[in-house]
């Protein structure tokens, strides 16, 4: 007889399956075919999802044998083109933020960093006058993630480190800059006559104002453009506000 439960063969007179260790109940005549039955059919069943498996190979095989090399191209690369979408969600689940490093998670404002900066300079005709636009532009990284009440100032100095100029405004307008943001004027001032610039200061101050950030550019007078008012001849001076 078989094992009702594992469905392996059984002594007659076992009281427990030697496979699983199932007691045996010794089944009446007419319950030892029954037994007998069961076993052979859950081997059947067995057998049969073999079968399938196989037969589902056997049929994925001749289905793929029977597509042109055109069709199997296309499906080679549509679960390629599925695979990298896989595989770039995950990196993209496990790589660290693209913007990590442009705010301050700390929010004290000690670790920012000015790149990108230039300075420029131009001339033009206002109301009849001349006017002259100095400016200094750049990126502000590692900004307090809460810029409130964070400010910022630049100061234009003059050959002798004397201030001709300053401008200043809360630092929350640079929060959007980025290592791939284009430069964005930091600081400019205008002047009715023509000053020599030797270097600009920024600074950035914490709501207690505690200075958090001093960094000083040179700004070059050389690229100073007075293209716009060619014709006048015109001489540097220094003055102050």
């Amino acid at each position: 007889m078989y094992c009702p439960n594992c469905g392996s063969e059984v002594m007659e007179d076992a009281k427990f399956c030697p496979s699983c260790g199932l007691e045996i109940k010794l089944p009446r005549d007419g319950d030892k075919d029954e037994v007998s039955s069961n076993a052979k059919n859950s081997n059947a069943s067995k057998a049969s999802a073999s079968g399938d498996a196989n037969d589902g190979a056997a049929n994925f095989i001749n289905i793929w044998s029977s597509l042109s090399t055109a069709k199997k191209i296309v499906s080679i690369a549509a679960v390629c083109c599925i695979g990298l979408i896989i595989i770039g969600a995950l990196l993209g689940a496990i790589s660290p933020d693209k913007n990590s490093g442009v705010f301050d998670e700390t929010n004290e404002g000690r670790n920012i960093t000015l790149v990108k900066e230039s300075t420029s300079g131009y001339a033009y005709i206002s109301g009849g006058e001349e006017v002259y636009y100095y400016s200094l532009s750049g990126v502000l990284l590692n900004i307090p993630k809460d810029p409130t009440g964070f400010t910022f100032q630049t100061t234009f100095l003059d050959e002798d480190g004397k201030r001709v100029g300053k401008w200043g405004e809360m630092l929350d307008l640079l929060t959007y800059s980025t290592e791939h943001s284009d430069p964005t004027p930091i600081g400019f001032m205008t002047k009715r006559s023509l000053v020599n610039v030797s270097n600009v200061e920024i600074v950035v101050f914490n709501p207690r104002g505690e200075k958090v950030f001093n960094q000083t550019v040179e700004f070059d007078m050389e690229e100073f453009d007075l293209s716009r008012i060619e014709g006048n001849n015109k001489t540097v001076e220094n003055s102050s506000d």
